[in-house]
């Protein structure tokens, strides 16, 4: 029994000697690297919500197809004739013919005698001469080539044009078998022929825009479809003072039309260009002018040829032979207007450091009112004139566009040759130009527009201040202001 209790005591002994071991913190580099790229996700996800991302593209050389076709209104010096008896009347001059001062036009017959029996003759006629079969062939193949079903209306005009014509050939005819006979109609004056009062190309038809000219016309005359036109051959008889036929007095002439801004823009320092008649696909080079009528832009072209050919038309299809718009193209999302004062030339002058600096003297105003003539060295973005015409100008009259940066609206600018004589910056000009980010900021760069649509514009290569091939550009300029750092 002792045994066994020695034995318990001892194995109590021995319990109380175990003791437990803690397990240490081992640290997982995996884990914490893969922790630390999580994070950088997350915060590089918040980054790229919250900050404001900007778009941009590079410059590149491109072009744009120019509209080219257009419908003119033809403008002629046209002198109206008028009958002076009453009675039945017959045309012996085909249309669009030259007729000097004296040469028969038509005829009136107060009885009718004389131009029934000339109607009764030319019915009798078996044909046409080869000459005047050609003529009326050639109008019919024309007709058919340009006709169209928007100029459908037209067919009926064409219509009573040809029968005009077949007319007056075949009265003439008749005319010279029966002088005799309205000879002696001429003697009791019942028959009275009418002659050229002056030299011109004879038309036959009417449409009430023969005192139109360069100078009066207005948009609404372009309107096709109000236009009326009274073919005066189809008339069988007339009263005294109704228009018998009329003559256009001068070879020169001129073809109006409407234009966009942009093509007036495109060629406002053009003064000829080369078109081509779509009716017979011929060409003539032209003079040409741009006006503004009621804040539209029309295009005047003055022609010296051709005149003849068209006499009869009031309206020609006409294409302008020119070139694309090549250069720079960007979209127009990218371009942004800024203003620049306007300062005379006289009042700049070399300053800084080595006196190369060209700028202003600018009077600076502190709070309490004391006064600073400070130089203030500029950039030039542009002037009112070009190199040549600056060279003519006094230093008075050329403006130099320098930036708003660093002025204040109504500050004065010394006069460098008379400190008592200032300026006040109040004039300002727009310039066109572009966000340039090539430096991580925006820069305003001063483009020059040859030419824009809807979509894109033409800018010009090489301007000063401007941008270059493969620049980098605002997409949309309305979303930075000028100095903004740029997150691309």
């Amino acid at each position: 029994m002792l045994c066994a209790l020695q034995y318990n005591t001892m194995a109590k002994k021995e319990k109380t000697n175990v003791t437990s071991i803690r397990r240490s913190f081992n640290l997982n580099i995996g884990f914490v690297i893969f922790l630390v790229i999580f994070l950088y996700l997350l915060l590089s996800i918040y980054q790229y919500v919250t900050q404001k991302h900007v778009s941009y593209v590079e410059v590149e050389e491109g072009s744009i197809s120019l509209p080219t076709s257009y419908r003119a209104m033809a403008l002629r010096t046209e002198q109206i004739v008028y009958a002076q008896d009453e009675g039945k009347i017959n045309y012996y001059l085909k249309d669009q013919t030259k007729a000097s001062c004296g040469t028969l036009v038509c005829s009136i017959d107060e009885n009718g005698d004389v131009a029934n029996k000339i109607t009764e003759t030319a019915k009798e006629s078996t044909g046409l001469d080869a000459q005047s079969y050609s003529t009326l062939l050639k109008k019919i193949e024309n007709f058919s080539e340009m006709y169209s079903d928007d100029s459908f209306y037209e067919s009926s005009i064409f219509s009573e044009d040809l029968e005009a014509e077949l007319m007056e050939t075949a009265n003439l005819a008749a005319l010279n078998s029966m002088s005799d006979y309205a000879r002696n109609a001429e003697n009791s004056h019942t028959f009275h022929r009418n002659y050229s009062p002056v030299p011109g190309v004879v038309s036959y038809y009417t449409d009430g825009y023969e005192s139109l000219t360069v100078d009066n016309f207005t948009a609404d005359y372009f309107d096709e479809s109000g236009y009326t036109k009274e073919n005066l051959k189809l008339n069988d008889s007339v009263m005294e003072g109704d228009p018998i036929y009329k003559l256009v007095t001068s070879e020169e002439w001129y073809l109006v039309f409407e234009v966009q801004d942009s093509i007036a823009e495109f060629l406002k320092d053009e003064s000829v260009i080369k078109i081509r008649f779509k009716e017979d696909n011929t060409t003539s080079w032209t003079y040409m002018d741009i006006v503004q009528r009621s804040d539209r832009n029309f295009i005047i072209l003055r022609l010296n040829t051709s005149m003849i050919r068209f006499a009869q038309d009031r309206f020609l299809d006409i294409e302008l032979l020119i070139s694309n718009a090549d250069g720079y193209k960007i979209s127009n999302s990218s371009i942004v207007m800024k203003k620049f004062y306007a300062v005379p030339k006289k009042y700049f002058t070399y300053g800084g450091d080595t006196q190369s600096t060209l700028g202003v003297t600018y009077i600076f105003k502190d709070e309490e009112g004391n006064t600073e003539h400070r130089f203030v060295g500029t950039t030039i973005y542009g002037k009112n004139c070009s190199d040549d015409e600056e060279l003519l100008m006094d230093d008075s009259e050329v403006l130099y566009y320098i930036n708003e940066e660093g002025f204040n609206t109504f500050g004065l600018i010394d006069d460098p040759s008379d400190t008592s004589q200032t300026f006040t910056l109040l004039d300002t000009v727009t310039i066109p130009g572009v966000y340039n980010v090539n430096r991580g900021y925006a820069i305003f760069r001063k483009i020059n527009i040859t030419y824009r649509n809807e979509e894109y514009a033409i800018i010009e290569k090489g301007t000063k201040f401007g941008v270059s091939l493969y620049d980098h550009i605002v997409l949309d300029a309305s979303s930075v202001v000028e100095g903004e750092i740029i997150n691309r």
